[in-house]
């Protein structure tokens, strides 16, 4: 692993534990307002798990993928939890862990349906 990408993968990882420890530590007002900061956290992460597959660089991308599992978790945010999922079933698939492709997706699945998102629902299909 290149030290840019080392670092930048460092540099994810503190923000999401940061956005972890800040939730924890707040009162409900104030974990309403750092949903918005999680949102727009997610978009670069998303961005940052693709990178890694395009890289071939499936193990850090599974690292960021739990991260992201673990914000929807945390935070208690459906959409977040679902997208982990998915995201977590296309990282097992490049890394060949098919029973864990399966688990992820029909997760996914449940989590598309209860919020109504017909076409994630049919893209873990």
């Amino acid at each position: 692993m290149s030290s840019d990408n080392r670092e930048e993968l460092t540099r994810i990882l503190e923000q999401g534990k940061g956005l972890l420890e800040q939730y924890e530590k707040s009162d409900d007002e104030s974990r309403k307002r750092l949903v918005g900061r999680l949102l727009r956290f997610l978009s670069t992460l998303t961005q940052n798990i693709t990178h890694q597959l395009e890289l071939g660089k499936p193990a850090n991308a599974l690292t960021l993928a739990l991260l992201m599992q673990s914000l929807g978790r945390t935070f208690d945010h459906l959409p977040t939890k679902a997208n982990a999922f998915k995201t977590l079933g296309e990282v097992y698939m490049r890394l060949g862990q098919y029973k864990e492709v399966l688990e992820s997706y029909e997760q996914a699945q449940t989590l598309m349906r209860e919020l109504g998102d017909e076409m994630g629902e049919i893209e873990v299909l």
